[in-house]
């Protein structure tokens, strides 16, 4: 078993003028491999394992199958300690990929050494990092984010047509939708208008597709006024004309996602649950984590960090919800916050900072000769004419041929447009 025993030197002089076959395992010699391990013995303390099992396959008539693949964790942390940390920190993460197990904490020492770095004043960097990790670990702490922002927004909240006293939990769903990706100042009208014609879902159930996209104008992503028609006309049968008020029964509706739900339980029927849109998620990134924006993907630690946050009274935590969303639209802007008009920025982590901007820009969506201008431009052609268009209107309206046939393809796949006989088209019926 030492270096210089008999049987390794007869083993290694038996092949050293042998053609050698690869092994595809383990790229080993295949008859080096067998030399080295058959005079090791049978024990399992000191066998080295230097053939994947290649020893149990000396017998070519019951070839043993090849050795099972280690995964890629167990894999890597045999290599380096570089790889190792690696994969300490990619089990951090949930199996399904949604995001770290547990919330990541920036200590006083980190934090000093970033803003020391950047020329910050120490003390503030701390005293930012002292609120932040608070506001997450008691009640207490979280009151020094929360109380703010209540008494700020009782002074600044805007007068909403959906924040009065009289807004049916239908109304409130109907400006959840409208507002998804869409400015409040081009949702206000609609909206109005939208409810003068239908302030019920029995109403907007017994209207029709062409009229519902007509009135829906342009908000921007048609296929949400289809949806709501649709959920109109579920609300209206199942529900009794008002939405559920119940996490799964909402998201069971057509085109009810995360947000719109529980939008609609904290806002129409005041329940506590989070509401987490982009604002939101801004607001808390910056002031307890010090980053410029949050993840591109909603994580789970982001989503129990926020219900931590929401205060115990049920009526009282759905007015924080829109408070700090308020806050995100007046004050936190994406760019240019006005910080000296925040209510929250002497705790706020990446004030502290000195604004240190995100690693990643951000992405940027094009409009200008993208496939949403060109079905823009279908849509609204549709819109106004109340008789069928003819396909040579429509190829008057965009130069690219090829484009303009997939953007028309895709409205009639999205059901936003009726083949009425050749080449002639129009809104769904």
């Amino acid at each position: 078993r030492a270096s210089g025993s008999p049987a390794l030197t007869e083993a290694r002089s038996s092949v050293m003028d042998t053609p050698m076959e690869v092994s595809s395992h383990t790229g080993v010699p295949v008859e080096l491999a067998l030399s080295l391990a058959l005079p090791l013995g049978p024990s399992d303390d000191d066998a080295v394992d230097v053939g994947g099992g290649l020893g149990d396959a000396v017998d070519e008539a019951a070839p043993s199958p090849p050795p099972p693949r280690k995964n890629r964790n167990q894999t890597a942390a045999s290599t380096t300690r570089r790889t190792s940390s690696r994969v300490k920190r990619r089990r951090q993460y949930t199996p399904d990929g949604s995001g770290p197990t547990g919330l990541r904490r920036v200590t006083d020492k980190t934090l000093l050494r970033i803003g020391r770095h950047r020329g910050h004043n120490a003390a503030n960097i701390v005293r930012s990092s002292h609120v932040r990790l608070c506001c997450v670990r008691s009640s207490g702490g979280a009151r020094e984010l929360v109380d703010p922002v209540l008494d700020w927004y009782r002074v600044h909240r805007r007068d909403l047509p959906w924040r009065a006293a009289s807004t049916t939990p239908w109304q409130v769903l109907v400006s959840e939708v409208m507002l998804a990706q869409t400015p409040v100042s081009r949702v206000t009208p609609v909206y109005r208008e939208w409810l003068q014609r239908w302030p019920d879902a029995a109403s907007l159930a017994a209207a029709s597709p062409a009229e519902v996209i007509r009135a829906w104008g342009r908000l921007g992503y048609p296929r949400r006024a289809l949806r709501l028609h649709q959920t109109a006309m579920v609300v209206d049968r199942e529900h009794g004309g008002q939405p559920p008020c119940d996490l799964a029964a909402l998201r069971a509706l057509p085109g009810v996602g995360e947000y719109t739900a529980a939008a609609v339980l904290a806002f129409a029927y005041e329940q506590r649950i989070a509401v987490l849109d982009t604002n939101v998620r801004r607001v808390l990134a910056r002031v307890l984590d010090g980053t410029e924006r949050a993840p591109a993907s909603m994580t789970n630690p982001e989503r129990a960090r926020a219900a931590a946050l929401l205060p115990t009274d049920a009526t009282r935590a759905a007015r924080w919800s829109v408070a700090v969303m308020e806050l995100g639209a007046l004050v936190c802007f994406a760019t240019g916050p006005r910080c000296e008009t925040c209510p929250v920025s002497a705790g706020c982590a990446w004030r502290a900072l000195g604004h240190p901007a995100a690693a990643v820009p951000p992405r940027r969506q094009a409009w200008h000769g993208t496939d949403r201008q060109c079905r823009g431009q279908l849509m609204a052609q549709l819109r106004a004419s109340h008789e069928p268009v003819s396909g040579a209107t429509l190829r008057d309206l965009w130069g690219d041929d090829a484009q303009r046939e997939r953007c028309l393809d895709s409205l009639i796949d999205d059901r936003l447009v009726d083949i009425v006989s050749d080449d002639l088209y129009s809104l769904p019926s």
